[in-house]
């Protein structure tokens, strides 16, 4: 009966938040696998095949340490560079430095299916061994030699595969984060999803570099690791305001002008997140203030979640680098979460809302498409006018 009633609650909720057509969306686009679910675990010690590269061999060696690293077969898998045909054993490692060639077809890909990886070099790889059905959490696609990126590459690899932990990670591994300054604008992003990249692409929004984010299983550990990672480094760098978006975004008309008008703005307040996009606005969420500037409507309020578009100041980025805390919900808190729970937390946002969110993409978290998150969004920014409406109808009647 307690599950029954639970249901319940949790049905009128989502009613509530999201409507009929919102919960009907959910019903149409469920959960499926993220990204980062179902890497092969690396059996170790890794065994080197003839032709590997010294410089792959001194950044492997680098990250898993010379005691897991062998010249010759010894238990573990093997790691094969650009291998000739017939397939390598199951569970070992496959790189591809050589581009895609007109005679890998299908039946020679999917044999590829049994490895524990396989690294690839590019997008057109990455598309043909998904063509060929192997599964997308066995394919990374990875800098070549001679990249700056090569070894962040691999550790983004070794996480998903178990023999890495997340908070190894180190920011100097990863381009876009070892050069981090003050006003720095990221995009959170796989290499592995085409699509969202492609789209992010095409925007051309200035200034922004992209982060290749981590791969996990569960996957919204990954976004977690991934925010954390980022966030230490802009503490590193001193590198206060940080703006972080992701790769589904849609900037709103003006975008540029806009986004300039809330970070002169920003200057003058007191804030430690600006949200671009509220995601889930809470019927409990308190406004401070609100500020109305031309067609820009100020809110301050305490609380925030949704990382499609934030701006973090220090005390943001220090909460977000503590991610995961230890406690009773470490198993099940997603960094937004997390963020909207510090404490004495000052949020700024707008209406209407500076970005929205693609609902032609698919989650890298939850695997479901977009489209389920619209419904929540429109709720979202109607309870938000509401209650800068009735906010603002209060000061009226108490002045």
């Amino acid at each position: 009966m307690k599950r029954i009633a639970d249901l319940f609650v949790r049905l009128r909720r989502l009613l509530a938040r999201e409507g009929l057509s919102g919960a009907m969306v959910r019903l149409s686009h469920p959960k499926r696998a993220g990204m980062g679910d179902g890497t092969p675990p690396l059996a170790l010690p890794l065994n080197l095949a003839e032709g590997v590269p010294a410089e792959l061999r001194a950044a492997l060696t680098a990250l898993l340490g010379a005691d897991a690293m062998q010249a010759r077969p010894a238990g573990g898998a093997t790691l094969h560079v650009d291998p000739g045909p017939g397939s390598p054993a199951p569970g070992d490692v496959v790189l591809f430095h050589r581009p895609l060639a007109a005679d890998d077809d299908t039946e020679t890909l999917l044999g590829l299916a049994r490895c524990a990886a396989v690294l690839v070099p590019d997008a057109a790889w990455h598309g043909a061994l998904l063509a060929a059905g192997v599964p997308p959490s066995r394919v990374f696609i990875l800098p070549p030699p001679g990249h700056p990126g090569l070894q962040g590459g691999l550790a983004r690899w070794l996480v998903a595969a178990g023999a890495l932990l997340p908070k190894a990670l180190e920011p100097g591994w990863f381009p876009a984060l070892s050069g981090l300054q003050p006003g720095a604008r990221l995009c959170l992003s796989l290499p592995e999803a085409a699509a969202r990249r492609a789209h992010f692409t095409r925007l051309a929004l200035p200034g922004f570099e992209v982060f290749d984010g981590v791969r996990l299983s569960p996957s919204w550990q990954a976004a977690g690791h991934s925010h954390a990672l980022i966030a230490r480094a802009a503490q590193q760098r001193r590198a206060a305001p940080l703006t972080v978006c992701e790769d589904d975004l849609v900037p709103s008309e003006d975008f540029e002008a806009r986004l300039g008008r809330i970070e002169a703005y920003l200057a003058g307040a007191e804030w430690d997140v600006f949200s671009g996009l509220l995601t889930d606005f809470s019927p409990e969420a308190r406004i401070h203030h609100v500020a109305r500037r031309g067609d820009l409507t100020f809110v301050h309020l305490d609380v925030t979640i949704g990382m499609v578009f934030n701006i973090y100041g220090p005390r943001a980025l220090q909460r977000l680098a503590e991610w995961p805390r230890r406690g009773p919900e470490a198993d099940t808190d997603t960094v937004d979460l997390w963020l909207g729970r510090m404490p004495g937390l000052r949020v700024v946002t707008t209406l209407p809302f500076l970005v929205g969110h693609d609902d032609s993409h698919a989650s890298t978290v939850f695997g479901f498409s977009n489209r389920r998150y619209t419904p929540m969004i429109r709720q979202s920014e109607r309870r938000l006018a509401r209650a800068v409406a009735a906010f603002e109808a209060e000061g009226s009647a108490t002045g």
